[in-house]
């Protein structure tokens, strides 16, 4: 037998405003603001009309997810939940199976909004913004584990000492006093003749051996575009970037991209790598890694 609801309740159940949604934002490109590789869904029966981090309006598409509570990691404030996604569409799957390790350590916003308060970006609530941990997929569902940003409590926690930095690169502390852009060296350039999926030659590139390597590459235009993958090697002589794992298309003459430089985390790669910081000691005042710690071996 249902249970009987006052006519008041009835009223209010179906006003739009006690409706809520949420949505996700995976970025699958760039992590600081919406692009062509950045996917949009509402946890939704229908499709939703809202706006991105950027304050662009986007169709967030609907999305069976299943996901848990947002738990909080007392020690460093780090909240994390799980997703689980079923009934994915073709791009996300697209995207998995040939970007599978790729997905790791890629943002996620989950946001809140109200189906009756949509009309300005300051109307969502974020849930977590946090980046990707874990990547399971099964004949079914994809399964994210999710881990939020560390945030500061009042009490110190302590800090892990370890041989390698531990900082994001380019990041705040990393970037500490220094352009992000003298990190990164980010640039532009077109795909050149004799390019395959594995091995990129650019057409202007010129810096010496292994300046890019370490770096990512992520394509702009041609049947590549938004395809993001880790540059390995590079060699000046021919002015070519071998790739971590293949392209799912060979690149065509003249495709755009844009490849900027990464670090490994270790103090000679801070000292040696980032000149244009300082001639002699690189970015070596942000490196924050115990560089003389004694490595642990096995007896």
């Amino acid at each position: 037998m249902a249970r009987p609801t006052t006519t008041a309740f009835n009223i209010e159940i179906t006003k739009k405003q006690n409706h809520p949604i949420e949505l996700l934002d995976l970025f699958f490109g760039d992590q600081t603001t919406d692009d062509a590789a950045t996917l949009h869904y509402a946890i939704h029966d229908a499709p939703v009309s809202f706006f991105g981090i950027s304050g662009a309006a986007f169709t967030y598409s609907p999305i069976g997810v299943r996901r848990s509570d947002v738990s909080n990691v007392m020690e460093n404030e780090q909240r994390q939940t799980t997703l689980e996604i079923d009934n994915i569409n073709r791009t996300f799957q697209q995207f998995f199976f040939q970007n599978a390790d790729f997905m790791r350590d890629k943002r996620v916003i989950l946001r809140h909004v109200q189906a009756g308060a949509m009309s300005s970006l300051a109307d969502a609530v974020t849930i977590l913004d946090g980046t990707i941990a874990v990547v399971r997929i099964t004949e079914k569902l994809c399964q994210l584990e999710l881990s939020g940003a560390i945030g500061q409590l009042q009490f110190k926690t302590g800090r892990v000492i370890d041989r390698l930095c531990p900082l994001v690169f380019a990041g705040p502390i990393c970037a500490n006093s220094v352009a992000v852009q003298t990190l990164t060296q980010q640039t532009t350039d077109m795909i050149a003749a004799g390019s395959t999926k594995t091995d990129i030659v650019a057409a202007t590139l010129n810096q010496t051996d292994k300046y890019w390597a370490i770096g990512t590459i992520q394509f702009t235009g041609g049947q590549n575009n938004g395809y993001i993958r880790k540059v390995i090697k590079w060699t000046q002589a021919t002015k070519t970037a071998k790739l971590d794992f293949a392209l799912p298309y060979a690149p065509a003459v003249g495709d755009g991209f844009k490849i900027k430089r990464d670090c490994d985390k270790t103090f000679d790669e801070c000292k040696t790598r980032y000149r244009e910081v300082d001639a002699v000691n690189g970015n070596t005042a942000n490196f924050h890694g115990f560089p003389t710690v004694v490595e642990t071996v096995n007896p």
